[in-house]
């Protein structure tokens, strides 16, 4: 025994050099659960790196936002200069060449062609698919009429797949889209 300690309520505690059975049994039980906290973190810690390696591989190889926005700007200008077929070429295979022309043509006899555009917003999202690159525009055309554009670029993880343009939105007053 090491000694004796009085508590504030007038009660003895003996002070043991050696601890009974109990606290052997808490002492080892405690161990077992720091053992079993460390072993929990360090997998989560192993989950999230896998994860954020994960995530980051979908993305190797996507061209850069900056890169994509001189594509729609291309996109444009290819509109500007009423060259259709070098604007058709934006578009993404997914849907028919076919779509996309009676799309291109639906605009221009129902807006005109494109005087000037000017970019408003550009939006980069990586999902487990691919990465989407979303600009919008405002576009002035030949016939007064302004609207804005929504374009979405998507680039794939799919094989076979164009990169380009998925989606064209056109808002305008008395438009009606076509598809």
């Amino acid at each position: 025994m090491l000694g004796r300690v009085e508590s504030r309520m007038g009660q003895v505690l003996e002070l043991q050099d050696k601890p009974d059975d109990a606290s052997k049994t808490y002492s080892a039980t405690n161990q077992r659960f720091v053992w079993m906290k460390s072993v929990v973190l360090c997998i989560r810690s192993l989950f999230v790196a896998m994860l954020m390696l994960l995530l980051a591989a979908c993305s190797i190889g996507s061209p850069t936002g900056e890169v994509v926005e001189k594509e729609a700007e291309e996109f444009y200008k290819a509109r500007q200069q009423q060259n259709v077929d070098l604007a058709l070429g934006y578009y993404s295979n997914k849907r028919s060449a076919e779509e996309w022309r009676s799309h291109y043509e639906h605009v221009v006899s129902n807006l005109g062609h494109v005087e000037s555009f000017r970019k408003i917003r550009m939006e980069v999202n990586t999902v487990l698919s691919g990465r989407f690159y979303i600009f919008d525009y405002q576009v002035k055309y030949n016939s007064g009429a302004e609207a804005k554009e929504t374009l979405t670029f998507l680039d794939t993880v799919e094989e076979g797949d164009k990169f380009g343009i998925v989606a064209h939105v056109i808002t305008a007053e008395g438009y009606r889209p076509l598809f």
